[in-house]
């Protein structure tokens, strides 16, 4: 009977060693194992952040240039120290060594493929001539809030107006005059 035992005792060592491994590559593809990487790390702000985790992808350009290594809530005096005291959970990430250096004007999102895909923070490139940005900058994430968004966008005009009123004005008074030459061309 003893002879009988090896085989299955042998079976059973095998099935248990195959397990262990299946389980440590399904842990490492999960993300369960990763290493730290040694790329540098970015901090965004957000309003929101519905549908983002820890691990979740962080795309530049459409490209996966890090992941998610932390979100937190904000304290109350981060949150009075903060340009705007709406933004309540702080997200770190993590970059890849040899991700794209980020300007200052770069604008973070979050993102989706679809209307029921994961979520991942979108960065949207600056100007390749603006400034670098710092190691410790904070970034504030762009709101999906439409009503936030107009008043983005009336923020950008306002500071705008005063520049475009001479060339507008300019313009009027040339089409004015073109009206006028164009009235006396057609009376003659």
């Amino acid at each position: 009977m003893k002879n009988n035992q090896w085989p299955n005792a042998l079976i059973a060592v095998v099935v248990v060693l195959c397990s262990l491994v299946l389980l440590a590559a399904l842990a490492t593809a999960v993300g369960a194992f990763r290493g730290s990487a040694a790329g540098p790390t970015l901090t965004i702000d957000f309003k929101d952040v519905t549908g983002l985790k820890p691990h979740s992808q962080v795309r530049y350009a459409g490209a996966t240039i890090g992941a998610i290594e932390d979100l937190r809530y904000l304290t109350a005096e981060e949150r009075g120290a903060s340009q705007d005291s709406a933004y309540a959970v702080r997200a770190t990430i993590r970059l890849k060594e040899n991700s794209p250096p980020l300007r200052q004007d770069v604008r973070a999102a979050i993102g989706a493929e679809s209307l029921l895909g994961e979520k991942f923070i979108d960065l949207t490139p600056g100007r390749p001539d603006s400034p670098a940005l710092s190691a410790d900058a904070i970034l504030l994430a762009n709101s999906d809030d439409p009503v936030d968004q107009i008043n983005e966008l009336l923020a950008q005009i306002r500071a705008d107006y005063p520049n475009l009123m001479r060339p507008i004005t300019n313009g009027l008074s040339r089409v004015d005059s073109l009206i006028e030459q164009s009235t006396l061309l057609l009376t003659n």
